[in-house]
């Protein structure tokens, strides 16, 4: 098939993931067809493309996941997203309809608030700042070995976050900070780990096949059907849905 991205027998990825696989980074589709939808926000065929190895992730994969942990959070942790990049960076005030939203979205009641996450990209790197409510304590996660980057970066969430807490209660990484960005996420949602040893290709693929195949997205079962579709038109025997 003519695939961007191919999956290797190490990763194991069988079944309705690998007709998923086929179907999302299948290069002679259209790449702006949308793929998954949830709380309003989208994501395409080429938006997917930036899990593919080696590239940076978009911000709108990084909002959507925010956007699929939230649901299992039950609002007690909030997973804010990108934009509010613009606190840890001083890029500006967030527009107040963008604020309104976010809560809505996003967020629960404060005083049972107990973790938030806030991704934040600075200069094209992503790095992860968690605040943690009951201990009063921010942890700073960031991808980047470089003592003189990650300074500027202490000082600009220092600086950012104060009021923010008050109110509330050059190395290469080959582009792999979105992704650790990501892990951490998930793995600290469900066991307080920031242990991501590194980035696979299989990390990748795996993130992109759990967004369009989770229940978040409302267009699962289209997507699960077409790329049905899809896989037979290419062989005879197609690999049994589970």
């Amino acid at each position: 098939m003519p695939l961007t991205f191919y999956p290797t027998l190490d990763m194991r990825i069988e079944g309705i993931d690998l007709c998923a696989t086929a179907f999302i980074f299948n290069d002679y589709l259209d790449q702006g067809e949308v793929l998954f939808r949830t709380m309003d926000r989208s994501l395409t065929r080429g938006m997917l493309r930036c899990l593919e190895p080696r590239k940076q992730l978009h911000d709108d994969v990084i909002d959507l996941l925010g956007a699929m942990l939230t649901v299992h959070s039950s609002r007690v942790q909030w997973f804010f997203p990108s934009i509010f990049s613009q606190i840890g960076t001083g890029q500006g005030e967030i527009p107040v309809e963008a604020l309104s939203r976010i809560k809505e979205q996003y967020m629960g009641r404060a005083n049972r608030v107990l973790k938030i996450y806030i991704p934040i990209c600075s200069d094209g790197h992503w790095f992860l700042l968690l605040i943690h409510t009951p201990r009063r304590e921010l942890v700073y996660l960031d991808s980047l070995a470089s003592d003189k980057s990650k300074a500027k970066r202490h000082r600009d969430i220092k600086k950012k976050t104060e009021v923010f807490l008050e109110e509330m209660v050059d190395h290469d990484d080959c582009n792999d900070c979105g992704m650790y960005l990501a892990q951490w996420m998930i793995l600290y949602r469900l066991g307080g780990s920031y242990n991501v040893e590194r980035i696979t290709e299989y990390s990748r693929m795996r993130l992109a096949v759990d967004m369009v195949l989770k229940y978040h997205n409302e267009l699962r079962p289209t997507f699960i059907e077409d790329a049905l579709q899809h896989w037979r038109a290419y062989v005879k025997d197609p690999p049994g849905q589970e």
